[in-house]
């Protein structure tokens, strides 16, 4: 017997096509990190969709698709892309300091090797850094066991410090 779709319980109404596409896309961003990079074919079209498709009320979720849309095109060798896209994967996130939003952006901060030449890169991977640096609690006002601003401080200031003397 197949299911019947055509009444959707209340419960569950929140969650659109959008979302659908951005939590696959979110998967296979995982696959494309984890397993292999051919998972970017599937992941970019799908987070392209839900960054366009997402209405006004639904920032935090545009950016957590801009910040995986990001990585996709670099993951997939689209330096000038993934770099277009994190500039405004940033901006999208800036208004959010949340430990969920933060740890989203560190991947764009830890691949500086794949876009160092790229002209963008070198802005880049500073700012992702210093994003994920703002919105870290103290660890004496965080309750979560999480690094705390004084070590992530201490890992992106010689990356960027390195980056810099290599321009």
């Amino acid at each position: 017997m197949a299911a019947d779709h055509t009444e959707v319980p209340a419960w569950a109404r929140f969650f659109t096509d959008t979302d659908l596409s951005a939590v696959v896309g979110a998967v296979h961003t995982d696959l494309a990190l984890t397993v292999h990079p051919r998972h970017t074919r599937t992941a970019i079209p799908l987070l392209a969709e839900a960054v366009d498709d997402y209405g006004d009320d639904m920032t935090r979720s545009r950016a957590f698709s801009l910040i995986r849309l990001s990585i996709n095109h670099l993951l997939d060798g689209d330096a000038d892309r993934g770099v277009a896209v994190g500039f405004r994967a940033l901006e999208a996130a800036e208004p959010f300091t949340s430990a969920r939003v933060r740890d989203r952006i560190r991947p764009l901060g830890k691949r500086p090797q794949q876009y160092q030449s790229h002209v963008g890169g070198h802005e880049l991977f500073p700012r992702a850094c210093q994003h994920t640096i703002a919105a870290t609690p103290t660890r004496s006002s965080s309750k979560q066991p999480s690094l705390d601003r004084h070590h992530l401080e201490l890992v992106c200031e010689p990356v960027g410090r390195v980056m810099a003397e290599g321009e």
